[in-house]
């Protein structure tokens, strides 16, 4: 095996015993967005290969649900956005009732909106102009599916690096923009920037 693939494999080995050390398991990423008519399948494909492409990350959309033929009951999909670290908000044209009702249940956890460049309709144009930018929510804007997965594996790894954390925890201090699930509960603690003396 040529030196730079064994170089490789021990990266990957270590990021995933850095995961499995604090978290136990990878965090679970819910993927929402409109499913009628399957209008964002190409997006939502994406979304996941890019969740997936991240280490410590995995993904949960209604096509994990194991309903062939019709959509899950809400209620499942919201039990599994309580479950989830992070969520992804896809938006289309417009907004639907269940991706709001997910969107807003999502309010402790990390939430990430994509805005596809596309024609807006009242009820998208209403939720763009509601949501808060800022901790807790990224929000990025995309033309096609390649962007769509670049924006989410950035976000991703910008929310919370391991292999960066545990430089973070040797040296004694914590950053102050990341947040640490709590891998019990899911629910985002801040932790603030230690001092320097303390």
């Amino acid at each position: 095996m040529p030196p730079d693939r064994i170089t490789g494999y021990r990266q990957r080995a270590r990021h995933k015993k850095i995961v499995n050390d604090l978290f136990g398991e990878k965090l679970q990423v819910f993927i929402s967005s409109k499913m009628r008519r399957h209008v964002l399948r190409k997006e939502r494909d994406a979304a996941r290969r890019a969740i997936k492409a991240v280490p410590f990350c995995k993904p949960w959309g209604w096509e994990d649900a194991g309903y062939p033929n019709s959509f899950p009951p809400m209620e499942l999909c919201l039990a599994e956005v309580r479950k989830s670290s992070a969520l992804v908000l896809i938006l289309g044209s417009d907004l639907t009732n269940n991706t709001q009702r997910e969107f807003d249940e999502a309010d402790r956890i990390h939430r990430i909106v994509l805005n596809k460049q596309c024609h807006k309709k009242e009820s998208a144009k209403k939720f763009l102009k509601t949501i808060h930018r800022g901790d807790g929510l990224t929000y990025r804007c995309f033309r096609n599916p390649a962007e769509l997965k670049s924006w989410i594996a950035r976000s991703l790894k910008e929310w919370f690096n391991p292999i960066e954390a545990m430089k973070w925890y040797s040296q004694g201090r914590i950053f102050s923009r990341v947040p640490y699930p709590d891998p019990r509960t899911h629910e985002i603690v801040i932790r603030r920037k230690r001092s320097k003396g303390t």
